[in-house]
């Protein structure tokens, strides 16, 4: 299948405004961005620490209170440790 010219200009228009882009301040803030999101808030210790303390809080047992019940107060302790 040929392409005509006009196809050819688009795509190197796209090329030349993508490359602009990446020059720009812009492109910047989105890299930036985008590794503030892929970036973990708490460390691998950290998570742990909450784990073991969220179970080490917990005076009740899920037989106790139901599965429900219990996932909640773990969930509560388990935040309560990460700050």
């Amino acid at each position: 299948m040929a392409i005509n010219f006009d196809e050819k200009v688009d795509f190197a228009d796209d090329d030349y405004q993508f490359e602009q882009w990446k020059k720009s301040d812009d492109y910047l803030d989105f890299v930036n961005e985008q590794i503030a999101l892929a970036t973990p808030k708490y460390s691998y210790s950290q998570v742990t620490n909450a784990i073991t303390k969220a179970f080490e809080s917990l005076q009740v047992t899920s037989d106790e209170v139901g599965k429900d019940v219990y996932e909640k107060l773990f969930t509560q302790h388990f935040f309560e440790n990460l700050d």
